[in-house]
């Protein structure tokens, strides 16, 4: 809030209207003779901001009016809220409540009422009575001890003045806050460094690692079966070279030269087919051997995933199952305890038949209790054999 121009009249010593422009003014100092009317200025802009003194003697404001005069008038435009103020405040002796409003000058707004019209400057300039007095203006008696104390007292004076052990609590507050969550902050992040820094880029780096060496296996496998079926088609040459061989046998000298070129010539073939599928083999198990060492990359950057989640879900079941058979173990009691006392002291053939119907419904209890106690019992086992089989595995992970 900026002080633009002020104006009142009948008011304690200035009787006749006063105007002052604090347009060009920035630090400027208010002197006079004791009694020449400087601190009336600084109550002109209390009531014409909230309608009240700095001060708490007398009844009200109306005393505030000069002597002879009938009544005081107030009015101060400000700046506040990126836009232009007037509020007008007077009061007259014995006639109410006066004139209280507030009127925006560069926009469609206007309040009427002391109440509506104080709470809106208040809002505008963020202060309240309270708050004005001790930040803004200082009393003249306090101003004399500020100026006469001692650093350290000077400093608690300060702080009585401006209020400020509502903030030095907060301070403290905040301290004791601090302090109570910096040990479990030092545990969250060593936990979180040993994390990956990206867990996300690490398994989609994983993934497309697992992708590229399925491709690769698909093609090797491919290959492998190509050279299966060569050596289907070497195996069929060899029986055909044996039966060739057997022919040659039984010919006759000379007569077996085109059936010796052909031999030659399937066996060179047969020769060829057995070291293509040898390469074949070979391929395959580099194949083999790489898809491997893809796989234990990606176990390794997925390490610490699957088993915390497995680690807190198996957590999780063994506490649910741990409460349900509590839970069963005292409905069980209860019911045991109600059959008793009803079996000790049976109903008579005069006894009104809702007695019998509440040991019956207590034995029905019993029997879902039982139920209950037998399923829970079935739900811990399960969740502790899941909790072994997670723990061993986790071994054998860290060992390896």
């Amino acid at each position: 809030m900026r002080p633009i121009l002020l104006t009142f009249g009948g008011l304690r010593s200035y009787r006749a209207p006063v105007e002052i422009d604090f347009t060009d003014l920035d630090l400027f100092a208010v002197i006079g003779d004791t009694g020449a009317g400087k601190s009336t200025i600084i109550e002109a802009l209390s009531l014409a901001l909230y309608a009240r003194k700095t001060w708490t003697g007398g009844a009200g404001i109306e005393d505030m009016i000069a002597d002879g005069e009938r009544l005081f008038r107030v009015e101060l435009t400000f700046a506040a809220a990126d836009h232009e103020w007037r509020v007008t405040r007077s009061r007259s002796r014995g006639t109410g409540a006066g004139v209280n409003k507030l009127i925006c000058l560069t926009a469609a707004e206007r309040v009427d009422g002391s109440v509506a019209v104080t709470e809106r400057v208040t809002q505008l300039i963020g202060l309240d009575h309270g708050q004005f007095t001790r930040a803004v203006v200082m009393p003249q008696g306090r101003f004399d001890e500020l100026l006469r104390a001692t650093p350290s007292e000077r400093g608690k004076l300060l702080g009585s003045i401006l209020g400020l052990d509502d903030v030095r609590a907060v301070g403290r507050a905040a301290d004791a806050l601090a302090g109570r969550w910096r040990e479990p902050l030092v545990a969250a992040r060593t936990r979180r460094a040993g994390l990956p820094v990206d867990p996300a880029a690490a398994l989609a780096a994983a993934e497309v690692e697992v992708a590229r060496a399925a491709s690769r296996l698909t093609a090797l496998q491919a290959a492998i079966d190509r050279a299966a079926a060569a050596e289907g088609l070497a195996a069929s040459v060899r029986v055909a070279l044996d039966r060739l061989a057997a022919a040659q046998a039984a010919l006759p000298a000379g007569d077996g030269a085109d059936a010796v070129a052909t031999l030659r010539a399937a066996h060179a073939a047969g020769v060829a087919l057995h070291r293509e599928r040898d390469e074949a083999v070979a391929a395959r198990d580099l194949a083999a051997a790489e898809v491997a060492a893809v796989d234990e990359r990606a176990t390794a950057a997925l390490a610490g995933f699957a088993g915390r989640d497995a680690a807190v879900v198996a957590g999780g079941a063994l506490r649910r199952s741990a409460a349900d058979l509590a839970e069963a173990t005292a409905m069980g009691d209860e019911t045991q305890d109600r059959l008793a006392a009803l079996d000790a002291s049976p109903p008579a053939a005069a006894v009104p038949a809702v007695l019998v119907t509440g040991r019956d419904a207590a034995a029905a209890d019993r029997d879902r209790a039982r139920a209950a106690d037998a399923a829970a019992t079935a739900a811990v086992a399960v969740a502790r054999s899941a909790w072994t089989e997670l723990a061993v595995a986790h071994r054998r992970a860290a060992a390896a």
